[in-house]
């Protein structure tokens, strides 16, 4: 027998007063590994490729070898990427076995990556204050197997004393940031006040990316 994280759908997202630069989220695009911009090699030109791709001086140096123009490869992109910041400290842990702030943290975070991922998009999530270690990182990536790692992820959570708060996971992840500028989704509560952990302990100073 396997236990799962139950997830739901999402169907509608309610209207935000915002500022955006594209409304529609299926035309945002982001970079996926490293810039758009960047040159990934030289190829021989194909039909459908713009003119403006060819890469005349490299076209020049080969020329009497065939009359086939050089164009720039460059690399890919993707659909905007998104990050969720999921708080598992033990004061999420309140209530009934079936129905708590830690239930429904895993319940949305499943819902949101699985709305993300059905876009095609890249998805990368972190849990703080995970019982037994400093946190629980997915690495980003996209498709049904990434689905499958966070479910996994999310199965595995344990709350824990809250060692860490939002300004020190976002830094313990800020290389992953810096790269995607993913769209980011925090789950946690906001009814509650305690000493932030850096005060008392020294922040973590490893990062997983320069």
């Amino acid at each position: 027998m396997s236990v799962a994280p139950r997830i739901r759908g999402i169907t509608r997202l309610n209207e935000v007063r915002a500022m955006t630069k594209n409304q529609r989220y299926q035309d945002d695009l982001t970079v996926i590994g490293t810039s758009a911009a960047d040159f990934r090699e030289l190829r021989p030109y194909m039909p459908g490729d713009p003119i403006k791709s060819i890469n005349w001086k490299a076209t020049a140096r080969k020329a009497g070898v065939d009359d086939v123009p050089l164009v720039n490869e460059l690399e890919p992109e993707g659909r905007k990427a998104a990050w969720i910041f999921l708080d598992t400290a033990d004061y999420m842990n309140v209530g009934s076995p079936l129905s708590n702030p830690m239930e429904n943290t895993i319940e949305a975070a499943g819902s949101l990556a699985q709305y993300f991922l059905s876009k095609g998009s890249t998805l990368g999530a972190y849990a703080y204050n995970h019982f037994g270690g400093p946190g629980e990182l997915l690495a980003p990536d996209s498709g049904r197997k990434q689905f499958h790692q966070l479910t996994q992820m999310l199965t595995e959570l344990r709350s824990g004393p809250p060692r860490e708060d939002l300004l020190q996971a976002v830094e313990w992840c800020k290389g992953f940031l810096f790269r995607l500028q993913p769209e980011v989704f925090t789950i946690t509560r906001l009814d509650i006040h305690y000493t932030r952990p850096g005060k008392a302990h020294s922040p973590r100073t490893d990062s997983p990316l320069p």
